[in-house]
């Protein structure tokens, strides 16, 4: 049987992965939300800061693994200068239309055949005719080890069951998070730098580069 997984942003970009390739945890998670903010950048080449909004699971949106992928995405693309990772908490959520876009591929699915990756892309091509998503396939070297990079630096100070969210610029060693969504609520900035050897690594604004 195939299985299929997606990772879907808020306008439309899809990114399909299958079961035998990769599966649902955190580094795939990451690696496909990467791949639609490359292209995303290339849609929108005049973009220098980027909002995203998503759900509150942890083990998939919430975690240092996550947060040192947004780190190392802009190392690599100076040219945006901020990224802000907002998630949904009651009365501030902005993730009803991802709902609506899975609710309509479940559907697309459960009305069409399909026994390979292929049919199934074409299948999401179809899902909605009026507004054709944006379908990115995955492959195995869009996938990466953001874990063993993470584990390198002090995401351990970082409430992330508590966060609606984290921001992240052109200094990889800062990470900054707010508890509430309120225009009032304080933001705490923290250094992630942790023992010497990434210290190191400050002179030149580099982090370590994670391995596919």
């Amino acid at each position: 049987n195939l299985t299929a997984h997606s990772s879907i942003s808020k306008k439309g970009y899809c990114a399909i992965w299958t079961e035998g390739m990769s599966g649902r945890g955190a580094n795939d998670i990451a690696s496909a939300f990467v791949k639609i903010l490359d292209q995303i950048i290339l849609d929108h080449p005049d973009a220098t800061s980027i909002i995203t909004w998503s759900d509150s699971c942890v083990p998939q949106n919430r975690n240092s693994i996550m947060a040192f992928a947004m780190a190392e995405y802009l190392t690599r693309n100076t040219k945006i200068h901020q990224i802000t990772m907002k998630y949904s908490t009651p009365g501030h959520s902005a993730v009803q239309e991802v709902d609506n876009m899975h609710s309509q591929i479940e559907k697309a699915m459960a009305l069409s055949e399909f026994y390979s990756p292929v049919s199934f892309l074409r299948l999401l091509l179809k899902v909605n005719r009026n507004n054709p998503y944006r379908v990115i396939q995955m492959r195995e070297s869009d996938f990466f080890d953001f874990h063993a990079c993470s584990k390198m630096f002090k995401y351990k100070q970082v409430p992330f069951s508590e966060v609606c969210q984290l921001g992240f610029d052109q200094c990889p060693y800062k990470l900054s998070y707010k508890k509430s969504h309120a225009a009032h609520a304080s933001e705490v900035t923290l250094d992630i730098r942790g023992p010497s050897k990434t210290r190191k690594l400050a002179p030149t604004c580099t982090l370590p580069k994670p391995r596919r």
